[in-house]
C-alpha cells in the first residue's frame, strides 16, 4: 500500500510539474507548516507517511486554467479516449468536484 501510495504522489507531482494538469487529490502536498514536519522525524529522517496528506493512491486531475486559456478546442474526454487507445483507463468525470474534496491537514 505504502508503495502505490509514493507512486500516485510521484504521478501526482509530476502532473502538475508539467504545468498542464491541476491534481483534484492532495495526497502529493506536505502537511502542515515546516515546523510541524520537523517534529515529524524519525532518527534525523522524515517518516514519508506523515510529512504528506493522508489518503487513497488515487489521483484526480483535470486540466489547468493556463491549458485551458492556451489550448480551448482540446477536450478531456479526446485525451482520456486518446490514452484508453494507449491501454490507459482515465474516466472523464466533469467538474467540480473539488467543493466535495475536504481538506485533511
Amino acid at each position: 500500500m505504502q508503495n502505490a501510495l509514493r507512486n500516485a504522489r510521484l504521478l501526482s507531482k509530476a502532473l502538475e510539474g508539467s504545468g498542464w494538469y491541476t491534481c483534484e487529490s492532495g495526497i502529493h502536498h506536505k502537511c502542515g507548516t515546516w515546523e510541524k514536519l520537523k517534529e515529524k522525524t524519525v532518527g534525523g529522517e522524515h517518516d514519508a507517511a506523515t510529512l504528506y496528506n493522508p489518503g487513497l493512491p488515487v489521483v484526480a486531475f483535470r486540466f489547468s486554467d493556463t491549458f485551458r486559456k492556451e489550448f480551448p478546442r482540446v477536450k478531456q474526454q479526446s485525451v482520456s479516449t486518446l490514452l484508453r487507445v494507449k491501454g490507459y483507463i482515465i474516466p472523464s468525470i466533469p467538474p467540480p468536484l473539488r467543493a466535495f474534496l475536504p481538506s485533511l491537514c
